[in-house]
């Protein structure tokens, strides 16, 4: 059971044996700034001991479902079995045998398709929400709770802790539940909040858009992303990227929506600035023969690449765009790059020394690649960019 009480990150055990998976993961919850500890265990007998052991120091379970000996079915089998009660959420590559059916019946909390295409990085962060919060409700509904009750009232501090925006909202837009994370970005309180409907801090151009993408939410597809513009408490229009999920009840019919979001402004801002510069030199970089990219020095966001970049890493020019340069480095490679850019003092700028990097491409394959970056001003703003081909 999780504590009632819990001023600390989100204590996460993690059972993946894909390195690149991982990697994944954790670039998610960075990019949703999440306060989460991983503990990381590639076979599900090591987590299982582990979990024996002391189980009361997590707060959630995510297993891959495919792993080497036991499976991460089998490990949610065995938990069952030995009574360790923690929310469970399972990841799986492909539903085609009836997994996700069979982890339900069995007392997993929830399951998330890996496929990048259905946007399963960004779902991430409401999923572990949302799997906390269905393992809340059936401890509850068969009266194993220790003073929760269903009401996000009593939704316990881990979700209260998050950086992230939450929300839930019924079918016409009013707000059940928000935490103080969206509570301090509105700077109103939460009473304040709360029995309004979310769309009054819209402006009017962005309603129509925002109720056909929730139209759009069914059992098929119940989660989906979107970013859209919102009246800031200063008066200051500012963006926002939210990742909806619409919970159905026994009939499938919605009786609510649970919203993690953050707020991207920043970003956007950056990348209409980027966008315009782009215009001026597109068909300069689409010359050059070897991969080119610009990223934010901080995030590793790509602002802009070219095609031959996008083909070594077998993603197409959209999908790259949503990426990261952290998000296709393994982990090793990915420190040693951090370390020469923070070399360079804050406002400097200059070369950083030729290396060879592994990164993961679309098929999961490393490859290894030499990468010639500098740190550049571009537009008032310190930026990575850089020529990046296949390694020798």
């Amino acid at each position: 059971m999780i504590p009632k009480s819990l001023s600390r990150p989100l204590h996460i055990l993690l059972v993946e044996d894909s390195e690149h998976d991982v990697l994944s993961f954790r670039t998610a919850l960075q990019k949703g700034r999440a306060d989460v500890n991983l503990a990381i265990y590639s076979r599900a007998e090591d987590a299982l001991d582990r979990l024996s052991a002391d189980a009361k120091n997590f707060d959630l379970i995510v297993t891959d479902y495919k792993l080497p000996g036991m499976s991460g079915l089998e490990l949610c089998r065995e938990l069952k079995e030995n009574n360790i009660s923690l929310p469970i959420l399972l990841l799986v590559g492909t539903d085609k045998n009836g997994i996700a059916t069979e982890a339900l019946k069995i007392g997993v909390d929830d399951y998330l398709v890996k496929d990048p295409a259905q946007g399963y990085l960004d779902k991430l962060p409401i999923m572990l929400f949302d799997t906390v919060r269905k393992h809340i409700h059936r401890m509850a509904s068969k009266n194993f709770d220790e003073g929760f009750t269903t009401t996000k009232k009593h939704l316990p501090l881990i979700i209260e802790d998050q950086n992230e925006f939450i929300r839930c909202f019924t079918m016409d837009g009013i707000l059940t539940y928000v935490n103080d994370a969206y509570c301090r970005y509105m700077n109103k309180a939460q009473n304040r909040l709360v029995g309004e409907s979310f769309l009054q801090h819209i402006p009017i151009e962005e309603h129509a858009n925002i109720k056909k993408h929730l139209a759009s939410l069914g059992r098929q597809n119940p989660m989906k992303t979107i970013e859209h513009k919102v009246d800031g408490p200063n008066g200051v229009i500012c963006w926002q990227e939210w990742t909806d999920r619409a919970v159905f009840d026994d009939h499938g019919q919605i009786i609510e929506y649970q919203s993690v979001g953050r707020d991207i402004s920043e970003k956007k801002r950056a990348l209409e600035t980027f966008f315009q510069s782009q215009e001026r030199y597109r068909s300069l970089v689409e010359l050059i023969p070897n991969g080119f990219f610009i990223c934010d020095v901080i995030t590793g966001d790509f602002l802009l690449i070219n095609q031959q970049a996008c083909d070594l890493c077998h993603y197409s020019m959209q999908e790259m765009l949503t990426f990261s340069l952290w998000d296709l480095m393994s982990s090793g490679d990915l420190e040693k790059l951090k370390e020469h850019i923070q070399t360079q003092s804050h406002d400097d700028i200059g070369r950083l020394p030729r290396e060879t990097y592994t990164i993961q491409t679309n098929d999961g394959k490393p490859v290894r690649v030499e990468l010639s970056a500098s740190i550049v001003i571009l537009d008032g703003k310190r930026v990575l960019q850089g020529i990046i081909q296949e390694g020798k």
